[in-house]
């Protein structure tokens, strides 16, 4: 079976079109640093330590469900 033409050719110039573009008042393909530098401004506006989310109804489970259900059930057996 033949290989598919100018599919990976395309997705590969969507992608660096994406990244690089032509300045019209310079006349330089420059890359978009905006997209590079994110990363590091996000950092500084983010906690370090990330905080777990609580449990959206912790009456519905308690603390020590497993241990629970499993001593009750020894009881039952005894």
């Amino acid at each position: 079976m033949a290989v598919p033409k100018k599919r990976r050719s395309l997705s590969k110039c969507r992608k660096r079109r994406n990244t690089i573009f032509f300045d019209k008042l310079v006349g330089n393909w420059l890359k978009r640093r905006e997209w590079f530098f994110r990363n590091e401004y996000q950092k500084e506006i983010l906690p370090i330590q990330q905080e777990p989310h609580m449990f959206k109804f912790p009456g519905f489970w308690p603390n020590k469900f497993v241990h629970q259900v499993s001593s009750q059930i020894k009881k039952i057996v005894k």
